[in-house]
């Protein structure tokens, strides 16, 4: 493991921020973290989603303190979301259960859509992170209910999108990225996933290479993450 000296920050967008370590980690193969979904979060919304307000990637630190955490502390977390205000709201859901330590094996996204007040689950191996996902969706449900007229959100809504399964054990954080940048501007459109095509399997053994050469394109010093 190296030193915080030897694992430089090298970027760092909004309030996410990759290290030389993470970016070992897209070159894999790799089991992705928290700070390359949570900077590629920020990346597509700034850079996909133009910072749409009706759109809100919740960072993958959030979602596993909003999974593990009381009801009562969300809303420390959660009211300077706007989420009210949101047409579409993307998770990562991790399988970890320890809220002091980073951890978990498996990645897959959650999406709420508020056109059709339900939430949808996209994961590369199903059932793996299914209460997982069933978790932090009732905790955000329980949240929302709050916040629209009482014949609105009222129900939970919890459905499985059928996409293409991983063929590896660490791909999921790849999937996942793959599936909010193709599933989010159908979602925004349509508010469910009827007619959404499934994500192209080639695109997805490109995905490390791609996220790498957006990352140089940002990058003020891009040899620090060429020499990484």
């Amino acid at each position: 493991m190296p030193s915080s000296a030897e694992d430089k920050v090298v970027m760092s967008l909004g309030d996410a921020l990759l290290r030389k370590s993470d970016i070992t980690l897209l070159k894999g193969p790799h089991w992705l973290n928290d700070r390359v979904i949570s900077f590629y979060f920020e990346y597509l919304h700034q850079h996909k989603f133009d910072s749409s307000t009706k759109i809100c990637f919740i960072s993958p630190e959030v979602s596993q303190f909003l999974k593990l955490v009381s009801s009562a502390e969300i809303p420390v977390f959660l009211e300077p979301l706007s989420l009210e205000d949101k047409e579409i709201i993307l998770m990562a859901v991790n399988n970890a259960h320890d809220p002091n330590q980073p951890g978990g094996s498996h990645w897959s996204l959650l999406i709420f859509s508020r056109q059709a007040m339900e939430f949808f689950h996209l994961d590369s191996a199903p059932g793996f992170n299914d209460l997982d996902a069933r978790q932090l969706a009732r905790k955000l449900h329980d949240f929302l209910k709050k916040k629209f007229p009482e014949n609105k959100c009222q129900e939970f809504r919890f459905s499985d999108v059928d996409v293409p399964n991983q063929t590896n054990g660490y791909d999921c954080g790849i999937h996942l990225l793959c599936h909010a940048e193709h599933a989010t501007r159908h979602f925004v459109m349509f508010g469910e996933p009827h007619g959404l095509e499934p994500i192209d399997i080639d695109q997805v053994k490109k995905k490390r290479a791609d996220i790498l050469s957006r990352l140089v394109e940002l990058a003020q010093d891009p040899d620090d993450l060429v020499g990484s």
